[in-house]
């Protein structure tokens, strides 16, 4: 909360609107439903978004980006 009113009062916003990472990376994509998968270094998350809202739950995978990394390395 301080965080919005730091933007209100400092900056003089008009808005301010937060989001999740899935929902806004399927509006870049022009998309409001999907599935989308995140894969980082130490984690891989895959979260299903309907009608631009991310359902409560995420599936994680035991493979890390680094693994993939290293496998696709060795083949």
């Amino acid at each position: 909360m301080r965080l919005t009113e730091h933007f209100f009062e400092e900056y003089e916003v008009e808005g301010f609107v937060t989001a999740s990472s899935p929902v806004l990376e399927l509006y870049a994509a022009g998309r409001i439903t999907g599935v989308v998968a995140s894969v980082g270094e130490g984690h891989t998350a895959v979260r299903a978004v309907v009608e631009g809202y991310s359902l409560p739950y995420t599936e994680r995978i035991d493979i890390t980006g680094r693994e993939l990394t290293e496998h696709l390395a060795r083949v």
